[in-house]
């Protein structure tokens, strides 16, 4: 059985999937660890970031465990780029309507998911949105926008404000930077995305690797619609690119 949550669609019969998330289990897929998070922290939207969604709200801050990338220089890799299964004594068990009852109380006036990838938490997320709506508290997220058209669509529903990580623009370099052989299924996802969700698109910036793909991304971005937002931010590169020299602001 192949999971359909990210365009991996890795085989489970095999194992467990490549971002230790999912399993399969009498011919269904599962969450290996339903309902776990490693956040769940009230802060201003902007620090997600979002500049142009709910501007000055104040949200809950959710993240799981585990990606279906693997960026060299990631920023979180402490927690998506480990084992899922080596975090667990930090990890909280807090069932969806707890999380949005806290969400609540705290104050907040949506909840984001962020630090990791939300594609490897899907079925815990739909749970929680199902609370949210109840209690009229939107949903975002940061994705990385691999997933597929499935899962793309079941993100639609559960999140009305997404920010997309268009991290370059050619297959290269997803390739060697990211691991993954085809940038186009994320290319898809941001079509997909814009026209239901309010979208915001993030590029970080690695000099002399991927700058000069920035009016690229401008021009696919504009062709989409002009008003989407773009952060172009300075990498500061951690994880196994640490060691590099930080983009020049010269």
């Amino acid at each position: 059985m192949k999971c359909q949550f990210c365009e991996r669609t890795c085989d489970l019969t095999k194992g467990r999937s490549f971002c230790g998330m999912y399993m399969e289990e009498n011919g269904r897929v599962l969450e290996r660890y339903p309902d776990q998070w490693c956040t769940y922290n009230p802060s201003r939207i902007e620090s997600v970031p979002f500049y142009h969604a709910y501007p000055g709200s104040r949200s809950m801050i959710i993240g799981t465990a585990g990606c279906n990338f693997r960026c060299r220089y990631c920023s979180n890799g402490f927690i998506a780029c480990k084992d899922p299964a080596d975090l667990q004594e930090v990890m909280y068990t807090i069932p969806a309507e707890r999380l949005v009852a806290m969400a609540k109380k705290m104050g907040c006036h949506n909840i984001v998911f962020n630090v990791n990838e939300p594609a490897v938490s899907l079925p815990s997320l739909e749970r929680v949105r199902h609370y949210a709506r109840k209690e009229d508290i939107p949903m975002g997220c940061l994705t990385n926008g691999y997933t597929t058209e499935a899962a793309t669509r079941m993100m639609m529903e559960i999140f009305s404000f997404v920010h997309i990580g268009l991290k370059g623009f050619s297959n290269a370099f997803y390739r060697e930077f990211v691991g993954i052989p085809d940038m186009a299924p994320i290319l898809r996802n941001i079509r997909m995305f814009a026209q239901t969700c309010h979208v915001e698109i993030a590029s970080p910036v690695i000099e002399d690797v991927n700058d000069h793909e920035l009016f690229d991304i401008a021009q696919f971005i504009h062709d989409i619609r002009p008003d989407i937002p773009w952060h172009v931010f300075r990498l500061l590169p951690e994880h196994h690119m640490k060691e590099s020299l930080y983009p020049n602001i010269d």
